[in-house]
């Protein structure tokens, strides 16, 4: 990301454009035929500033909340944090299924487009394009792939940018000035609304770029602008492309038209226009489609629960930490550890205020029955210990677990890594388990010695391993670092590594694992399966994409953002500027209602068949359902947050909003020295409940805590965000309140 603030908007709009015009352009001029050329160019482009204003309220979401969201946060991570769990899953499981119409819709197109050019059947060329899909996922070639992709885009761009010019050339004024072919009715906007939000769908981009944009701009300028001109761009580019294709062939041509139109293109531009045509085809799909298998995947592998096994010796100064779902008042986490003379074991479980203990007995203890008597049901994930020689001052425990496990000292602060995320975090894993030499290391790892010892001298730099005197590597469990035993969560359409957090999966692990891949590719077999049934009955490129654009991206790409919006404005981490943006909460709601109720108008009026009626009529309940969920997660009420921010000088910066509206907090300029404390003073009457997020990744001396107190009584913490960090509800009690944080 460049340095400069005024340029920040830039790497943004490389990202979110071209995910953005893809090869959901190649069903618009399908879709709007029966509106005539320019109609159709005014529907697109209202539909454009409808996409505008929603890709901008989400970048401008994520801007507000980016000190309390993890930095690999996704659409549905969002969800869940600001509409409530059960939004959040339910985010889930719609991108889960929009990526499954992906991967049918784009081995659909690709089938149909290259049977009317090469010959074979689209049957034949869909059972290709899915096996090879399933082969590509299988072997997890994601890197070739994510490598190739700025060359693919650059490409495709080039092609559309070419066709452009050529079609336009035969533009034909009667064409355009001659209307709709046939009286508008009903049925003419069968594709319409589902097509132009299939072709304008890149939101999902947007949690994806923001921790580097962020990082560039922490104002959010950068990522909010950049976002909405490559939304506009797009809106350009595709209201160009329904002027060109719909000006210069008659409207009936398309209408008629069974795969992604390439035959017309052909039949107007030429032979060069038409193999640079069915290269945009090949490109946009089979790219898109490839990157949508491999979400599919990773989505698939992320549901199922993942043993994990270590093994420790867990003494009096060591804290076994075991989390089910992302830091947060509804994750369920369990501690367990040592009383101060060594001689037991004490394991305490805890989810928002509920908390339930239990002694931890030899020579097995299972996590069953407190969990139980935590939650009142049988838990999803599971821990068991088995201990080996116990008493004394340190206990040997093996322990496997679905939960994410991690090995906490005393005054951690939030230095992490993750155990098998690469080949550095198998490293440490091993080292976890006992002490080994460099070249014992690159024997089971296969590695040659030369990279071991340069893996060796990175992790030693930064304090997470150490070097005996006869040569040993083992891992430093200090007062800096927390060994992490699970990688982290998916960065969807990012190949590279990203910031490390509690999270219970990781590329790495589904390329190491057999399990992971045979699950992965099950969705790709479903897809098959969907194909070729789509295929016997006739389904078209337009028509299935234009299903699925109803179905799911009416709730992901419109519903969701536009509610998070409305949260986001009083569950503010930060306040951001974006005049363009500043549009009431009413007209928000407005417009939420007017998407709902066009997917009503079509469920009732328009469409025809009952797989359509019953997919517009699932995204009006859907929206409705999350709107009803998020109120009653109280989503739209107000909340505070206090941010507190030391940097590698020792210099502390605080910031404070209450309900999205910034207020002061008291702290010290510099950060005290070890052994004391750090306060902070509120005097700002606070809404409850209260974010209290402590970033000390550049903090000289590491930070843990927090204790809040209001006039003197302490409150309750509950886990939330990374280390130094909390959930305060404040539960009527009145400010002053006074947040520490003991220096170490």
């Amino acid at each position: 990301m460049p340095n400069s603030r005024g340029a920040a908007w830039l790497p943004v709009f490389g990202v979110v454009f071209p995910t953005v015009v893809g090869g959901g352009i190649l069903a618009l001029p399908v879709a709007l035929a029966p509106l005539g050329p320019l109609l159709a160019v005014a529907v697109t482009i209202g539909l454009g500033i409808v996409n505008i204003l929603t890709i901008g309220l989400l970048a401008l979401t994520v801007s507000r909340r980016a000190d309390s969201i993890p930095d690999h946060a996704r659409l549905a991570t969002l969800a869940g944090q600001l509409l409530g769990r059960r939004t959040g899953r339910l985010t889930t499981a719609l991108v889960g299924l929009l990526m499954l119409g992906f991967v049918v819709v784009y081995a659909l197109g690709l089938s149909q487009s290259l049977a009317s050019t090469a010959g074979l059947t689209p049957t034949a060329w869909a059972v290709l394009v899915l096996v090879g899909s399933v082969l590509l996922v299988g072997f997890q070639r994601r890197r070739a792939l994510m490598t190739a992709g700025s060359t693919v885009t650059i490409v495709n761009l080039l092609l559309l940018a070419a066709l452009l010019v050529l079609l336009g050339r035969h533009v034909q004024v009667d064409l355009l000035t001659g209307g709709p072919p046939k009286p508008l009715e009903l049925s003419s906007f069968t594709l319409v609304f589902g097509a132009l939000m299939g072709s304008f769908f890149g939101h999902t981009s947007v949690p994806t770029i923001a921790p580097a944009a962020l990082r560039s701009d922490p104002s959010g300028r950068g990522l909010v602008t950049g976002s909405v001109a490559a939304m506009a761009a797009a809106t350009v580019v595709n209201a160009g492309w329904v002027f060109v294709t719909l000006g210069s062939t008659p409207a009936a041509a398309y209408e008629s038209a069974g795969s992604t139109g390439v035959d017309l293109v052909r039949a107007v531009g030429g032979p060069l226009a038409g193999w640079l045509a069915l290269g945009f085809v090949l490109l946009a799909l089979g790219f898109a489609g490839m990157i949508s298998a491999f979400v599919l995947g990773d989505l698939a592998v992320e549901q199922l629960p993942v043993p994990r096994t270590l093994d420790l010796d867990l003494s009096s100064g060591t804290t076994l930490v075991a989390r089910d779902g992302p830091p947060g008042p509804d994750a369920v986490e369990i501690t367990i550890t040592a009383t101060p003379d060594g001689d037991a074991l004490i394991a305490r479980a805890r989810s928002g205020r509920r908390s339930a203990s239990s002694p931890v007995l030899a020579p097995g203890w299972d996590a069953a029955p407190l969990l139980h008597d935590l939650l009142g049901r049988r838990p999803r994930r599971w821990l068991r210990l088995r201990m080996d020689d116990p008493g004394g001052s340190a206990t040997r425990l093996h322990i496997t677990s679905t939960m994410v496990l991690a090995i906490q000292h005393h005054g951690s602060s939030a230095t992490t890594r993750v155990l098998d995320d690469g080949p550095a975090g198998r490293m440490i894993g091993l080292l976890t388990r006992k002490a080994r030499t460099a070249d014992e290391l690159a024997t089971v790892l296969n590695l040659p010695v030369s990279e071991v010892t340069a893996l060796l001298d990175g992790l030693s730099q930064e304090g997470t391993v150490d070097r005996n005197d006869d040569g040993m590597w083992h891992v430093h469990l200090g007062q800096r670092h927390t060994i992490v035993a699970a990688p982290p969560a998916l960065a969807v359409v990012a190949g590279e590594r990203v910031p490390l957090d509690l999270a219970p999966r990781s590329p790495a692990w589904l390329a190491t694992s057999t399990a992971a891949r045979v699950l992965a590719i099950l969705p790709l077999l479903l897809a098959l399966g969907l194909v070729l049934l789509l295929d016997a009955f006739g389904a078209t490129f337009a028509g299935v994409f234009s299903l699925i654009g109803i179905g799911t991206l009416v709730f992901v790409g419109t519903s969701v953002p536009l509610l998070l919006a409305i949260a986001s404005r009083r569950n503010a981490d930060r306040v951001v500027r974006a005049r363009l943006l500043a549009v009431p909460s009413g007209l928000i709601w407005a417009l939420w209602a007017a998407t709902t109720a066009t997917c009503g108008l079509y469920a009732a009026l328009i469409h025809q068949s009952a797989p359509e009626r019953i997919a517009a009529a699932a995204a009006a309940a859907l929206a409705v359902a999350a709107a009803w969920m998020a109120g009653r997660a109280q989503a739209f009420r107000g909340s505070s947050a206090l941010v507190v921010v030391v940097d590698e000088d020792g210099l502390v910066r605080t910031r404070l909003t209450v309900a999205g509206v910034e207020a002061d907090a008291s702290a010290p300029r510099h950060l005290p020295p070890s052994g004391r404390t750090l306060a902070v003073s509120i005097d700002t009457p606070l809404a409850s409940p209260v974010r209290l997020l402590l970033d000390q990744r550049e903090a000289p001396r590491g930070l843990s805590g927090p204790q809040p107190t209001a006039q003197g009584k302490p409150l309750e913490v509950e886990p939330y965000g990374p280390a130094g960090s909390g959930l305060v509800r404040l539960d009527g009690h009145p400010t002053p309140v006074v947040v520490t944080w003991r220096v170490h």
